[in-house]
């Protein structure tokens, strides 16, 4: 992402939305867990808004999105007491959740930033336990 950013900070639109498709391409998105590593793959999302490629932003929004869902989903089907242990995550994923719905809203995505802000709201209704401790 740093080198598309690069090129996007050079005014070469092109040649960002060519290099997040090559690292789409080469890298695959694999993750194992919500946090700090899916930065990245925000910021890809980002790059392709700012590029003026919005189909491929919005999929990019729902690859990341589709992921954390996930996760949550699997910390919720633990139950309490073993879904608090894993607060840190589940609060950096609803976070990660609610900026993609911003970036979606910013990027006039009203349909994805809506989508985004139900599953959070859910979410956040099945998480009330692990965010009161």
């Amino acid at each position: 992402t740093i080198l598309a950013q690069a090129c996007l900070n050079e005014g070469k639109i092109d040649s960002c939305v060519k290099t997040l498709d090559k690292m789409n391409a080469s890298i695959p998105f694999i993750n194992n867990q919500v946090g700090y590593n899916l930065v990245p793959d925000l910021m890809a999302a980002d790059l392709y808004y700012k590029s003026k490629a919005p189909a491929k932003a919005n999929k990019q929004v729902e690859l990341v999105n589709n992921f954390i869902t996930n996760q949550l989903d699997y910390y919720h089907s633990l139950g309490m007491p073993r879904m608090a242990r894993f607060g840190e995550e589940i609060n950096f994923g609803l976070s990660l959740i609610h900026e993609l719905s911003d970036m979606a809203s910013k990027n006039n995505e009203p349909v994805l930033a809506q989508k985004l802000q139900n599953e959070l709201k859910t979410l956040e209704g099945k998480f009330t336990a692990v965010l009161q401790e």
